[in-house]
């Protein structure tokens, strides 16, 4: 059976992305060969911060910009956790951190927080959401 393929495709950025972080996907050249993208679009998004267009219900990626944006999402465990949930309804899921889990990211314990969690907390907190909910957690 032939592989079908996306001629053309749009990235869907979530508005509530900070401006001067994440993604913004350029449109490419139209001589190069499929499949091409369009550019990036600023929309509202239910859950995630990326998806297409056209596919908002089958691929969402929530992209953390390190392991300080875990600790925050830590301390709002309900919410992030609501989320979580969410997309485990969308057939293509993942979490992308920016950062490296090395053995000195582990021991890392902010202390500006009140109350301090080690870095292999917040991980091992979050490789359990993501055997509950089913969602790819890849750093990156």
């Amino acid at each position: 059976m032939p592989r079908m393929m996306m001629p053309e495709y749009t990235v869907i950025r979530d508005v509530q992305e900070k401006e001067g972080w994440g993604w913004m996907f350029a449109a490419h050249d139209d001589a190069r060969r499929s499949p091409r993208c369009k550019g990036t679009i600023i929309e509202h998004l239910k859950t995630g911060d990326y998806s297409m267009s056209g596919y908002e219900d089958r691929l969402c990626i929530e992209r953390k910009a390190g392991f300080f944006e875990l600790w925050n999402n830590y301390l709002e465990r309900d919410r992030f956790e609501a989320e979580m949930e969410r997309m485990s309804k969308i057939k293509y899921r993942y979490i992308l951190i920016e950062s490296s889990m090395t053995p000195d990211t582990m021991a890392l314990c902010p202390s500006q927080f009140r109350n301090a969690v080690p870095g292999k907390v917040i991980t091992k907190w979050l490789m359990g959401l993501s055997l509950k909910f089913n969602v790819n957690v890849m750093p990156v």
